[in-house]
């Protein structure tokens, strides 16, 4: 079954979400045809597509400024009962006979059963506009999901009922599988699929996420780390550099001039990586001011939260040592503070690692990360 502006018409008037890889979602302007909108998804990096039910003047526009102009009938199934669906299709026959399925989507958890507008007929004789013709959609269907109840038939009512996004057709779901058509015709009488539409008119893209593609295997490194929090609302100070000795050596003193912070440990991590860590206990919000005279390029350094710090060598699967442990540098200023205890176990373990079991504050965990 090919892609074509039948499957989804007046494509113009629809409101199309996409959720991004971040988990942002986003609206996408309007496009004149369906081909137009699949050639913008080809380079779009997203996990869900969604087009609105119902048809728009301006679909674009803020919710409570939006004007309602039409729904396509639209069935969700939630399970994969594909006897349901069969069960549906041929009570919609009996009910409106000359209304055929424009098409049956399988989404990866279920199915979705869409018709055209039912109700167009009605509309023109009656003349509604705007919220009175969206109000008298949602009673009609109300009386159809009860007729469909009573006759025993299952599905999500709220989808046909309510305003809702279902998804696009060919277009991937965020666990990775394709949101496929199915031919509706090849249902046999125990509701199970006899055939399902080949490929045509999948996006570019989606065919190529498909392709088999000899990629690397991920390798897996362990190491031990240990947190910088001390209590609920208490860390120790911590930095993490990748640039210059010489330009770290500059913020130190560069935060040190405006907060006094007496004593500083620098470990050299390899490949000019260092590690800052400043024996203090200070609140989170304390830390956000003290540190937001540094040049970390730590990711959000603004807001200070709990790192993990790295204090034994790195191991791949085998055994094999892929990075030493990280050596003392430098130690500045005072060497002995008066510490509380917590801290001072901390940073004895950190520096020298002769402390097997840290106390339950002190978090020590192995820790995996996957590269590709």
């Amino acid at each position: 079954m090919e892609i074509t502006d039948e499957i989804l018409p007046c494509v113009t008037w629809r409101m199309i979400k996409v959720r991004l890889k971040n988990n942002r979602w986003i609206k996408l302007k309007q496009f004149s045809t369906l081909e137009k909108l699949y050639k913008h998804l080809e380079n779009l990096h997203y996990s869900d597509c969604y087009y609105s039910k119902e048809y728009y003047l301006n679909p674009n526009e803020k919710e409570d400024k939006l004007m309602f102009l039409n729904s396509d009938l639209v069935l969700d199934f939630d399970n994969k009962d594909l006897g349901m669906v069969k069960k549906v299709i041929d009570f919609m026959k009996k009910k409106y006979s000359k209304l055929k399925p424009r098409y049956l989507l399988q989404t990866g958890r279920g199915y979705q059963l869409v018709y055209n507008p039912e109700l167009y007929q009605k509309l023109k004789k009656k003349g509604l506009v705007g919220e009175e013709r969206e109000k008298f959609y949602i009673q009609e269907r109300i009386l159809l999901v009860n007729k469909m109840k009573k006759a025993g038939l299952v599905f999500d009512y709220d989808v046909t009922v309510n305003k809702s996004v279902i998804r696009l057709p060919n277009t991937f779901h965020r666990n990775g599988t394709l949101c496929k058509l199915v031919d509706y015709n090849h249902l046999d009488t125990g509701g199970r699929l006899e055939s399902i539409s080949d490929e045509s008119g999948i996006p570019p893209r989606a065919i190529v996420r498909n392709e088999k593609v000899n990629k690397p295997k991920p390798s897996r490194y362990f190491y031990k780390v240990i947190s910088n929090k001390i209590s609920k609302d208490s860390f120790i100070g911590y930095l993490s550099y990748k640039k210059k000795l010489k330009k770290v050596l500059v913020d130190i003193i560069r935060i040190n001039e405006k907060y006094p912070i007496d004593c500083v440990y620098i470990r050299e991590l390899g490949n000019n990586e260092y590690d800052v860590i400043i024996p203090k206990v200070y609140s989170r919000r304390r830390w956000e001011k003290i540190l937001n005279y540094s040049h970390s390029n730590d990711k959000d350094f603004s807001r200070f939260d709990n790192h993990l710090i790295r204090t034994s060598k790195i191991i791949d699967h085998k055994n094999n040592i892929i990075g030493e442990r990280p050596k003392l540098i430098h130690t500045i200023g005072k060497q002995k503070m008066k510490l509380p205890k917590k801290t001072e176990n901390f940073i004895h373990f950190i520096l020298t690692e002769e402390i097997k079991e840290p106390k339950p504050l002190i978090m020590e965990i192995t820790k995996e990360i996957i590269t590709h």
